[in-house]
């Protein structure tokens, strides 16, 4: 009730521009917000991977039904045409009522494979690295001149099988060095991951150990399980705080409406 039951969303602004991450459930409420505003909507969407809870609230955003927004959707696949068939499939009759094709929106669609992620935002550049995580998933570093954040929302730190490389923990731990803030899968505790390896998810302490060794300053535990109450995110914040100041890291679990400004206030 408190840190809130909607899919993974977060907005973004760089100088007015309009960044989203991900597109589950909470990008809802955003389109309702947008459709105050006397501006054609411009975004950027910039999806980890296509897993149902990423995706299932772009048919409900209002901009894209909206003539005048322009949205550029960016995602992991090996073709940009890949990346509008997949999103596709969740409109088609049997599932929406709305087909994709009735979409109003001026949309872009394009696949992102490897290197930077080019756009066209001033003062942003944004990175994507391949995760621990069932079917092709990324996570995203976004970088101004006032801040760098990591975006990493379904990652399986220690555990599973997954084709990364071996150097891939070095490589995870480059991509966030330094981070201003660190989104990260922190969907378990320590002791539910026994039972629970392999699903490409990490444990709260295995998240705070990596913002230790990489040098993150604020570590928000991210993608809570769905039967985690209230009462039990509050009952574990101070031993999870103690063990990320042990490591020089602020710790916070992420909840619905937050917002976090740089530079700060």
């Amino acid at each position: 009730m408190r840190y809130g039951g909607n899919t993974p969303c977060v907005e973004m602004r760089v100088d007015g521009t309009l960044v989203v991450l991900d597109a589950g459930t909470g990008i809802r409420t955003l389109g309702a917000e947008l459709k105050g505003s006397a501006d054609p909507v411009r975004a950027v969407v910039l999806l980890t991977h296509f897993h149902w809870d990423h995706i299932q609230g772009l048919p409900f955003f209002a901009p894209m039904h909206e003539p005048s927004a322009c949205i550029e959707i960016v995602a992991p696949a090996d073709r940009d045409e890949y990346v509008e068939e997949r999103l596709s499939r969740q409109m088609e009759p049997i599932f929406f009522p709305v087909p994709h094709h009735g979409i109003r929106a001026r949309c872009r669609y394009r696949a992102w494979q490897e290197g930077p992620v080019a756009l066209d935002v001033a003062g942003l550049t944004v990175q994507a690295l391949p995760v621990r995580h069932p079917s092709r998933t990324v996570g995203f570093r976004l970088e101004t001149p006032h801040a760098a954040i990591c975006y990493v929302p379904d990652n399986e730190l220690v555990g599973g099988r997954y084709d990364v490389g071996p150097d891939w923990r070095d490589e995870l731990e480059r991509f966030v060095a330094g981070a201003d803030v660190l989104i990260h899968d922190a969907m378990f505790s320590p002791d539910e991951y026994a039972r629970v390896e392999g699903w490409g998810h990490s444990t709260v302490d295995q998240a705070v150990e990596l913002a230790g060794a990489a040098g993150v300053r604020h570590l928000v535990g991210f993608h809570h399980a769905p039967d985690r109450s209230d009462a039990e995110l509050d009952a574990s914040l101070d031993r999870v705080r103690q063990a990320a100041a042990a490591v020089d890291v602020h710790f916070s679990w992420a909840a619905e409406d937050d917002t976090l400004r740089f530079p700060a206030p």
